[in-house]
Formats: structure tokens, sequence, C-alpha cells
């Protein structure tokens, strides 16, 4: 059968989805029968190899669901995702683009009622405290069932309802491929693209160029043609004599490259062009084209003629930007709607930024599919069951006499899969809003237990939705062990970091609601819509019980000031910068029960307050810091507080980490008598301008774990006799 269908989708120019619907063992059995017959296909399968595996299948490649990522830019004639190993929608999104035209895409999966009560592996990731794996219901799959068996393109065979299927009766629509595409192996929008980047070089102004398209567009493989032809220009005019012509491109990862970088060098070939090259550079004698990795483009900014940004919508926006202002001429690509991260963040922060920085800038876009056709049915229902090629909801202009007619209403999970227009409404604004999102993000939303979305809707259309975290109320040993550094569950972001990072082991029983995404239609954006939707968050959470309303984010001065606005204060701000956002996070709480009868509350969120602004102090003194999110001077760190004796002990005698204790340290070496008498160690540590990489080469240490664990001996012998003179002052007052 399999032979058969195979010959079908190449005749039609398709792709298909198709379901194997049953047990793991049947459905091995099943590949194994139809892939014996067409040894000459390449497969690869996503999943643990079948027990007692057959020589006839050992010859496909099998992969583990977590390596996809290194199998990005390589394509297959079949694919198999089984499902029996988890669904990870970034995997699936990511993997579908390497299915071949005429090729297809299995998806493992046991039967509908078995595949809902399967104990997902990829369910662990969304499971927080308390919740045990087992108790989850997962509506994502439910979800993903019901779009798969109403969809006409997906080919299901199930096990327990076997069909006469003659593959001759499925009717598939005929594919168009682009007819440039065609004749010359590139398309016109292609071409387009090429001639742009030409006229580029011969610019002498700062300009750039943006290239967006959705996958398979070949975005990748036309910077590639795009650098060769430039290239072979700078040598025939011999306009660069100074020094060799320099492309310098990067990616979000170096596999991803391999694309362009092919390109490049099939282009050079076909010019006659003679080159060496790497899996990282191709050099010729006058030029070179080479891949710096995107932080070390950011800190070193090597020499180049032109920078190739390659997905900069899976680069942190804060990584960018000193690229953007550093260099004069730049090309970036970027996909749409994607598994790389979805673009209409980066239109709407960074093309901003784009056209504020360079006096000209070419938008340029892909339609035309170049790797399968243009009604390509595995890009419709992959797109489908990904959610990821969203439109915003239709809204009038903005008037003040709309808010009239503005509600505000909750979902949980279970009634966002009863409406898939409802649902795909309130991800698309939580799409457009930020910076970068996964498909995994549309499953954290319907998956984790703690998680409830809030919207505002105008005439039964959302025009602001939020996703919110139920978070705290954590038992006392666990809040313990958090507090000692033994353990980090999962979930509780807030709470946890207010016990591990500031020491306050009282935020763990509070109860909280934390803001995890907040979003308003660009339509209605700047007429206060934001405080309007807090301000209605804010009286459903305290409905619920909350105690305090909180949030986290990259630090962004106009985003910093919204929510300093609403009266959220700041009580913490990573010392390093996230990997997803190239931002520091920033934690802001806002009191909102101030009739709470247990008074510790409200002085707890005060203390936090307090305290946070003392660290900030330390830390700018320390110079760890270059930019300050409270006044400077408004502090108090003349006296030691339990809280500090508790934080020096949980570093000193558990495993507390060392940059959260950082204050304790300093109020006890600067307010101590006897501070000339401390280890030289500890001193050089809370001395502004010694970082740790000079505190490890003058105390001779091999790193950073000997340098933790050295200052931990030390403060482990300065506590203890801290101790013993105080018992020996309270014996000698009796």
């Amino acid at each position: 059968m399999l032979s058969a269908l195979h010959q079908q989708l190449k005749d039609k120019n398709q792709r298909l989805l198709l379901r194997l619907s049953g047990n793991r063992e049947w459905a091995h059995n099943w590949l194994e029968n139809n892939l014996t017959s067409l040894p000459e296909l390449q497969c690869l399968w996503f999943g643990v190899a079948p027990v007692n595996e057959s020589q006839n299948l050992q010859q496909h490649l099998h992969a583990k669901l977590k390596q996809y990522k290194k199998y990005l830019g390589q394509e297959t004639d079949v694919l198999i995702f089984d499902c029996y190993d988890g669904f990870n929608p970034d995997a699936f999104g990511a993997l579908v683009g390497t299915v071949k035209l005429g090729g297809l895409c299995i998806l493992v999966t046991p039967e509908d009622e078995s595949w809902l009560n399967y104990a997902d592996p990829e369910l662990a990731r969304f499971c927080t405290e308390p919740y045990r794996v087992e108790q989850l219901t997962s509506f994502y799959i439910q979800r993903l069932i019901a779009l798969l068996n109403h969809n006409d393109d997906v080919l299901t065979i199930s096990q327990t309802k076997p069909l006469n299927l003659n593959v001759n009766d499925i009717c598939l629509s005929q594919g168009t491929i682009e007819a440039s595409l065609a004749t010359n192996g590139i398309t016109a929008e292609q071409q387009q693209v090429i001639s742009q980047c030409l006229a580029l070089t011969n610019q002498h102004d700062k300009n750039a160029i943006l290239l967006q398209a959705d996958r398979g567009r070949g975005k990748s493989a036309s910077l590639g043609m795009a650098a060769a032809q430039i290239v072979a220009l700078m040598l025939s005019n011999k306009l660069n004599t100074h020094a060799p012509y320099k492309i310098v491109v990067t990616a979000p990862i170096n596999e991803s490259i391999q694309v362009l970088l092919l390109h490049c060098q099939l282009t050079l070939q076909q010019l006659g062009l003679e080159y060496s090259s790497s899996a990282t550079a191709i050099s010729l004698s006058g030029a070179e084209v080479v891949f710096f990795a995107p932080d070390h483009l950011m800190l070193h900014r090597p020499d180049a003629d032109l920078v190739v940004i390659d997905e900069a919508a899976a680069i942190p926006i804060q990584m960018l930007k000193p690229v953007i202002s550093h260099y004069n001429k730049l090309v970036l690509s970027t996909t749409v709607h994607g598994y790389e991260g979805t673009g209409r963040g980066f239109e709407y922060k960074l093309k901003p930024l784009l056209q504020k920085t360079f006096p000209k800038l070419t938008n340029l876009t892909l339609s035309a599919p170049i790797r399968w056709c243009k009604e390509d049915l595995l890009e419709r229902i992959s797109n489908e069951l990904l959610a990821m090629a969203l439109s915003l909801p239709k809204l009038p202009d903005y008037q003040i006499g709309l808010l009239s007619n503005i509600s505000f209403s909750q979902y949980h999970a279970q009634q966002l899969i009863k409406s898939e227009q409802n649902l795909q409404a309130i991800f698309s604004l939580l799409v457009n809003a930020h910076y970068r999102t996964s498909p995994n993000d549309l499953r954290q939303m319907l998956d984790s237990p703690n998680m409830t979305v809030l919207c505002m809707d105008y005439d039964g259309v959302t025009v602001a939705a939020a996703l919110v975290a139920k978070e705290g109320q954590l038992s006392p040993s666990l809040i313990e062990s958090i507090w000692q550094g033994r353990r980090r569950p999962k979930g509780h972001l807030f709470p946890q970091s207010m016990i591990a990072h500031a020491g306050l082991k009282g935020f763990g029983e509070m109860f909280c609601h934390r803001v995890v995404r907040i979003a308003v239609h660009p339509k209605w954006q700047q007429h206060g819509l934001g405080s309007l939707f807090l301000d209605k968050i804010e009286q459903w959470s305290l409905a619920c019980g909350g105690d305090y309303l909180c949030t986290s984010f990259g630090f962004e001065p106009a985003l910093y000031q919204f929510w300093l606005n609403n009266h959220f204060a700041p009580v913490r701000l990573g010392l390093k910068a996230d990997a997803s956002t190239g931002e520091h996070s920033v934690l802001m709480l806002k009191n909102i029960n101030s009739n709470n009868l247990n008074p510790n509350y409200a002085a707890r969120i005060t203390l936090a307050i307090d305290r946070f602004a003392q660290t900030h102090y330390v830390e700018h003194k320390l110079g760890m810091r270059t930019q300050c999110l409270v006044p400077i001077g408004a502090t108090n760190i003349d006296e030691m507080h339990p809280e500090d004796w508790q934080d020096l002990h949980a570093f000193a005698f558990h495993f507390r980490g060392l940059n959260t204790v950082l204050l304790a340290m300093y109020k006890y070496v600067y307010t101590s008598s006897d501070a000339t008498t401390l280890p030289s160690i500890v001193l050089d540590k809370l001395t502004p301008g010694i970082s740790d990489k000079s505190l490890i080469k003058k105390h001779n240490l091999p790193g950073d774990k000997a340098l933790v664990q050295q200052l931990r001996l030390q403060w482990q012998a300065i506590l203890s006799q801290h101790s013993a003179i105080e018992m020996g002052s309270k014996a000698g007052g009796k």
C-alpha cells in the first residue's frame, strides 16, 4: 500500500499526513511490512526502535525526540513520528519541514480512547506541584484528536477499524509547482531577493533588507545564492582591494546555517569559482563567507562588509540590538509562522527598530513554496494542528464609547477546546504580543493544571487576553527544601524565587496569581485597556482568595513603566540575561488584599520590597549592575536582621546560591567590628570591581564550583565562631 501511495503523492505533487492508530506493536509490524517494499526510500524515525527490530528496519535512521533539532535542514521521504514517546508540538512542527515533495509524515498514535488515557511523557513538563502526571487530563491531546478526526486531508488507518483501502480511491488534489522554479530552479521572488542583495552592496549608506516568509519558501537558499553572487561581483570588479571581502552569517544554531552555506557553494561552482570550505566557512582568494554564533557576534563584532542574519525571530532581540547598531549593511530573514519562534512579535518589536536605525529598509517576502506545492496538504494540516497560521480578530477602530460594551470572562482549557474559533482568537493575541511564541506554548496553555485564561471581549470579539498561573500554598517541608537550595519543583515561579533568591519563606504559604502573559489587540492599544484589564484581573484574583498579584518578564523600560504605573513594585532583578529574550528577568508584585486577617502577609510584601532595594544597592556598589531600577541611597543596611542570619546559614550549611546571599554577607562584613580579621577570600568577594574570575585566579582555585565551596567553608567557620561568642556572652551575663 505504502508504495502505491508514495507514487500517487509524487504524481500529484503532494505530501500527506498518515495516522496509524493502534497499539505500538501493531503499528511497528505495519510499518515493517510496508517499508520493506520501499528499500530505496529515505526514512527518519523519531521514537524508540521496535523490539526485535528486523534487518529491513535497521537501515532506517532512528532518533530520540529530544534530538530533533539536529535534523533541521535535512530531507526525508518518510517521517515517522511516534506519539508513544510523547507529542512535542515544537518537534512535530520542525520535522514536518523535512518531508520531501511526494513524501509522507506517519503519526503513530494509540486509538482515541487509549490516547486520552495514555501517560504522554511530554505531559510531565507541564505538571506543577502538587499534581502528579497521572492526575492530569491532556486537553491538548483531546483537541488534537478532534482535529485529526474531522480533517479530510488526514488518512487514518486503525487497528480496530480495518478498512479495505484502495489507494487509487484516495482523492488527492493536484499540487501546483511554481512555473519559474520548474524551468530555472529558482522562483521570480528568489531572483528579486538576490538582486536586492546585490544592489545593497553597491550602496554607501547604512541600509538593510528584511526578508519574511513562511517555512519552505527558500529563504536560506536565496541568501546562500545571494552571498555567492555578491562574492563573485566583488572579485570580478575588484571592488575590495584593501582586504578580503567578508560576509558574516549568523543563525540560532549552527545546523540551520548549513542550507545557506550549501547553496552558496553550489552557486560558486556554477560560477566557476574555486573555494575551500569547512562546516562554518567558505574561503576564496579575496573573499570569505563565515559563520559566527549570535552571542559571539554581539560581544566581539568582527569586521564585516555584510552581515546576514538567518532566522532572526529565534534570536533574542537584546542580542540583535548591538549588531544592528554596529554594522552598516544587514540582511535579516525570519519565519512568519514556525517552530523557530513566531515572527509576528518580531515584526512589531524589531521592525520599528530597523526602521529607526536604517535610512532605507527594504521589505521583501517569499510566498511561493520551493520544497512543496502551493496547495500542500501536510503544511495545511500541520498549521491547523499547531495553530501556527493565525489571524488577529477583526475589530473596528477604537472609540471611547465602545468601552461600554466590554465584558470580562475566564476560560479553562476544557472550555477552550470546545470552541476552536475562540481558542485561536485568544492565542493569536498572545502570539502577536510576544517576541517569541512556539507551538509548545499552546500545549502549556491547555495542559498546565494551574493555568487560567482571562479575556476582555467587545461585542463577542476578544480584545485582550491574559494567561494567569495559580501559585503558592506550598507545604512547610517543600518550602524548607526550596529555601535550603535542595529542591526546585515545577511551577510556582514567583514564590520559589522569593524563597530561593530572597530567602523569604513566608511567600511559600501565601496564595497568588502570576500574570504569565498579557496582550491587548494592536488596534486598541495605547488607550488604557491594559490597565483596565489588570484592574479586572486584580478583582478576579481577590475574589479567588489571592493575597497578591505578580508578574515576571524581561526588563524593558516601557514595559517596566507600565507595571509601575499599575502600582506593582519590583522585588527581584536577574543578574544574568534570560536565554530566550536576552533581557534580565524582573519580578514585580502588588498587594491586593489589604483586609487579609493575617497581618504577617502585608509585612512580608513590604519586607520583600525593602530587601530588594537593599540588594539592588549592594549589587550596584559591587559593580554587578549597570542599571538601577530603584533610587540608590534610599536603603538601610547598617544592621543585621533575622533574615540576614538565616541567609548566611542557608548558604554555609545548605545549598543556597552565592549571589542570593550577597546582601547578608555585605551587611555582616561592613557592620562587623572585626572585619579585618575575616578571611581574605570573603573580603575579596565583597570588594567592588573584583569579579569571580579574578577571585578564582587570585586564590588559585580550579573554577566556579571550587570558589563557592571555599566560601561555604569560610562562612561555616565564621558563623560557628560567632555562635560560640554569642553563647559565651550569654553565659557570662548569667
